[in-house]
């Protein structure tokens, strides 16, 4: 085989392989998003049907908070622990206990009896706040809260112990930030959505998918903030179905601005599509194990986090070397960005794995994705701004292309375009108009007369056909009009208007402006253009031959 024969079949197959890669990763991507969707609703049901947690009921009275200090004993040998501490005497009005439980188990006795029972042996109930009033009697008595773990690994639990309002602005305040960033994300990104559909609908045929990714990356960042705080909480009281929607929406955050990314590069590496199959296989592979208690949530966050870390590692190298090529603005605001998230991601994953029970993990994250949000806000906007000045050159482009400088109407170039993707449908016409004695008038008057009939002609033309179909010089003194949806009522009274306006021009002047016209009528859909242009062409010139036998 010769060598440039098999270069060739190399390539072709190359090319076949590579399309039939993208459609199989279309295929597989689309069927992993529509099983994930399904098993997220499932475990959303699930979730809402678990016990919820209450919510917190503000009372009108202040006092301020007063910290338990409890007698903490382990016993030997076993995974509980017990706090024991004598309430004091009039010292709170409406005590409430406060305890965020890392434990299976959590049971509460005042003077050894029972006043309050809480298990969660899946550990599927959620990341919560027990929130426990206390008897009117408690006052002097015994406190004893006991928790239980199924390993020793567990953390110790936080236990506070004050008037209920005074507790509320306390977690409020601990929560402020949080609620501060994600509330404000979500309104940024449901923002950004809708900007991006509006820019679409109004500039059709400019991509908005940049700006729509970067708008649900928003939206989720700020649900995940929200849902990461105790704020919801102390709405809803359903911790469970809270805990789940903050796991689904930590996954989910990467992928959409992976997909962002790909969209300001305007190409989509192979590395970069596997990731982000593999965010949607581990979405799944979380959400499986929640649904069918194969695992507990928190057990999965470790490899979410390394998963998290190789794309942003992968991002990283690929904006690097996209910015060391091509310099651009967008790629700078965008490696800005993770430069300041990735301080924030640090210091919150530091901060998790030294003290989870800390609040400084969601407000060192709340404030990396911040900064982070506002640089690529900046970057979505310059790329959205630059393909709208793409788009609106080409359109000017396109224009001067179809577009004829002495008349204003679609072209030569703009007809053979026409006709060839066009089939005209029943009750269509096409009719080609000529003026008569142009070359008389260049000869005898000059170019610049016989420009002026070409303009006057033109104009008449328009104004009688423009509203009713398309109008084209395709010539220097030929015309065509393609209509549409005409009857051929509508079809004489037009031209007897084109009459008209012809006769008016000419009282004022000399030479006079006379225009000889075929017209082709399709009754039946599926005429083609050129052979309607070609009979209505043959009647132009019939009726040229008898106009110049009658002024003859």
């Amino acid at each position: 085989m010769p060598y440039h024969r098999a270069v060739y079949i190399n390539s072709k197959w190359g090319k076949l392989m590579l399309h039939s890669d993208r459609h199989l990763y279309k295929y597989l991507r689309y069927t992993l998003i529509f099983g994930l969707l399904c098993i997220i609703a499932a475990s959303l049901v699930k979730s809402f049907y678990l016990e919820p947690v209450g919510a917190i009921t503000q009372k009108k009275t202040f006092e301020h908070l007063k910290a338990a200090p409890f007698t903490q004993t382990v016993p030997d040998n076993t995974f509980s622990e017990t706090c024991t501490y004598h309430v004091p005497v009039g010292v709170y009005s409406s005590p409430v206990l406060a305890v965020e439980p890392f434990s299976n188990t959590v049971q509460v006795a005042l003077d050894g009896r029972e006043i309050f029972s809480y298990e969660d042996s899946e550990k599927e109930k959620g990341f919560n706040i027990l929130w426990i009033p206390l008897p009117d009697d408690a006052a002097g008595k015994l406190l004893t809260v006991t928790c239980s773990s199924a390993s020793r690994n567990s953390i110790e639990p936080l236990i506070m112990l004050g008037d209920q309002n005074a507790l509320f602005i306390n977690y409020l305040g601990d929560n402020f930030i949080s609620a501060l960033v994600g509330s404000a994300s979500v309104l940024m990104g449901i923002i950004l959505c809708a900007a991006s559909f509006l820019l679409y609908l109004k500039n059709r045929g400019i991509s908005q998918a940049a700006l729509f990714y970067l708008g649900i990356f928003i939206l989720l960042t700020g649900i995940w903030i929200l849902t990461d705080s105790d704020i919801l909480q102390f709405i809803t009281g359903r911790t469970a179905s809270t805990t789940l929607v903050s796991f689904l929406a930590f996954m989910f955050m990467p992928y959409f601005f992976l997909l962002f990314f790909q969209r300001i590069l305007e190409k989509s590496p192979r590395p970069l599509r596997i990731l982000g199959m593999l965010m949607l296989v581990n979405a799944a592979f979380v959400t499986v194990c929640y649904l069918f208690r194969i695992l507990i949530l928190y057990a999965t966050l470790l490899g979410s986090h390394l998963l998290l870390v190789v794309v942003m590692g992968f991002i990283l190298k690929i904006s690097f070397t996209e910015f060391r090529r091509r310099q651009s603005q967008e790629l700078k605001k965008i490696l800005i960005g993770i430069g300041l998230l990735l301080a924030g991601v640090l210091a919150a994953l530091a901060a998790f794995y030294i003290d989870v029970a800390g609040r400084w993990y969601p407000i060192c994250y709340s404030v990396g994705i911040l900064f982070f949000i506002l640089c690529l806000t900046s970057a979505a906007l310059d790329n959205t701004y630059r393909r709208m000045s793409e788009h609106a050159s080409l359109k000017a482009y396109k224009k001067i292309a179809y577009t004829d400088v002495m008349t204003g109407m679609n072209n030569r170039s703009a007809f053979t375009r026409y006709e060839k993707d066009h089939i005209l449908p029943a009750a269509s016409a096409c009719l080609v108009f000529d003026i008569n004695n142009l070359k008389h008038t260049n000869d005898t008057f000059g170019h610049l007369a016989g420009d002026e009939l070409i303009i006057e002609a033109a104009q008449c033309i328009t104004e009688t056909f423009h509203s009713a179909g398309k109008c084209f010089r395709t010539g220097g003194d030929e015309f065509v009009v393609i209509l549409e949806n005409i009857q051929p009522d509508g079809l004489r009274r037009k031209l007897q208007d084109m009459k008209a306006l012809l006769d008016e021009k000419n009282k004022s002047r000399s030479p006079a402006l006379n225009l000889a016209y075929g017209c082709n009528y399709a009754d039946i859909t599926g005429r083609s253009v050129r052979e309607m242009f070609e009979k209505a062409d043959r009647e132009m010139y019939d009726m040229k031959k008898r106009m110049k036998q009658e002024e003859g």
